[in-house]
């Protein structure tokens, strides 16, 4: 059975949001939200394929993900971002919310811009 739960946020302006079900606090860094359904889905069966094969995303990674990106490497986050190296390296839990929220509102914003 899979951790992760997808459906539309009417809360949050309809956004499709993606989250872990054992953590439902408002703010969590495992709650994401997308634009659209379809990268809804696609974030969800990458979520629940990482849980099934044990995989861990480094902080990099994880923040590569949310941009909308397949890779990168941590300069180019720690760019785009606009934080130093070592910020995104030595992020604890609380940091990685921070930053995960700076790239959705990143992601967010240039989405808009596109359409």
């Amino acid at each position: 059975m899979s951790n992760w739960e997808m459906f539309c946020d009417e809360s949050y302006y309809n956004a499709w949001c993606v989250r872990n079900t054992e953590d439902k606090s408002f703010g969590s860094p495992t709650s994401f939200h997308m634009l659209t359904k379809q990268e809804a889905e696609s974030l969800l069966e990458f979520l629940q394929s990482i849980e099934e094969n044990k995989m861990s995303l480094s902080n990099t990674q994880t923040l590569a993900y949310i941009l909308g990106w397949e890779s990168g490497t941590v300069y180019q986050v720690a760019e785009t971002l606009n934080v130093d190296v070592g910020e995104i390296l030595d992020a604890d839990v609380d940091k990685m919310r921070e930053l995960s929220r700076l790239a959705q509102s990143i992601r967010g914003t240039k989405q808009f811009l596109q359409d």
